[in-house]
């Protein structure tokens, strides 16, 4: 899925910048549709399934009964990864619990290491550090207008669920002009008068909670995760009635079986489809497929060496309601 050494996505910036310096706004058009489609073509023959996937989820974008599922793959334009965020942390504590902080992130229990740091690093810094890294004035137009994520906003649909706690889905939707709401699983009320007066704007839903929640109502450890997912929470209720019976589109999420991903393939119906595009190795489909399998998500795979792949399959989408 390369040209050479440089990207599709690269190049068609490249191209971009030849036509523009040598033809008028028709050429530049054209000659800007057919590289992208034939980029596009490409992306849809990386994987036997991805036409049929993106035919379905077509349909049911134009129906308008999807929700996106926004994961940290689409904030990584601005900041680190969870991952890379609690590497970052390991400064602030010792060796010893360094080594142990190290082996929950390579075991991938992210919570558990966040647990371990919490507790060497005590309440107050672990929070105030995260939000430091997760800063808003981190993020500019300049960052995200070429990425995936800035066009989200444009399918206008009326929910979208992420468990990111920066802003950045936020900012695109202020740098496309577009007002939103932002609702959050403790807010009871705000949600439940949403959904009942059918409002105008749509709702993103912040499950995990914002960087500026309190730390209460932050979900970023292992131990607040177990605290907001108890049986009878406002989040597990809340978001169970939010998933019923929705059509889900994963979007930079890696699908891991944990609680928030359980609680929405308990809500699906027998026979109902989600969808998932996302960046992988040919080696790592069949594990990836089986690991998507728990939410019955039709793939649509692209190669991981350029996520600008994603960008391309969401404007044509865009392209084609």
């Amino acid at each position: 899925m390369t040209y050479k050494k440089f990207t599709l996505s690269f190049l068609v910036k490249i191209i971009d910048l030849i036509l523009n310096n040598c033809y008028n706004n028709y050429s530049i058009y054209i000659g800007r549709f057919y590289i992208v489609m034939s980029i596009f073509d490409e992306i849809m023959d990386f994987y036997p399934g991805n036409r049929i996937a993106y035919g379905k989820l077509l349909k049911r974008l134009k129906d308008g009964n999807v929700i996106p599922f926004i994961g940290a793959g689409l904030s990584t334009c601005c900041y680190p990864t969870w991952e890379e965020l609690l590497y970052k942390l390991l400064k602030n504590v010792s060796d010893a619990c360094a080594q142990k902080v190290v082996r929950h992130i390579k075991n991938y229990d992210y919570f558990g290491a966040a647990d371990m740091l919490c507790e060497e690093m005590g309440e107050l810094l672990f929070y105030e550090c995260c939000r430091e890294v997760f800063d808003e004035n981190v993020i500019t137009k300049d960052k995200i207008k070429d990425q995936a994520v800035f066009l989200l906003p444009q399918f206008r649909l009326s929910t979208y669920i992420t468990t990111n706690y920066d802003r950045v889905l936020e900012k695109a939707f202020d740098y496309n002009g577009m007002g939103f709401e932002t609702g959050f699983a403790y807010d009871t009320y705000r949600l439940t008068t949403y959904m009942r007066d059918n409002l105008t704007n749509p709702m993103i839903m912040k499950v995990h909670g914002d960087i500026r929640s309190n730390n209460h109502d932050l979900i970023l450890t292992g131990k607040s995760y177990s605290l907001h997912y108890r049986d009878g929470s406002n989040l597990k209720i809340q978001l169970s009635k939010w998933a019923d019976s929705k059509i889900f589109l994963f979007i930079g999420a890696s699908l891991y079986q944990d609680k928030t991903i359980s609680l929405i393939a308990d809500q699906m119906q027998e026979g109902m489809l989600n969808y998932a595009i996302m960046g992988v190795s040919f080696s790592e489909i069949i594990d990836v497929k089986e690991r998507i399998s728990h939410v019955n998500a039709l793939p649509i795979f692209y190669d991981k060496k350029d996520h600008g792949n994603l960008t391309i399959i969401l404007q044509q989408l865009l392209n084609e309601l």
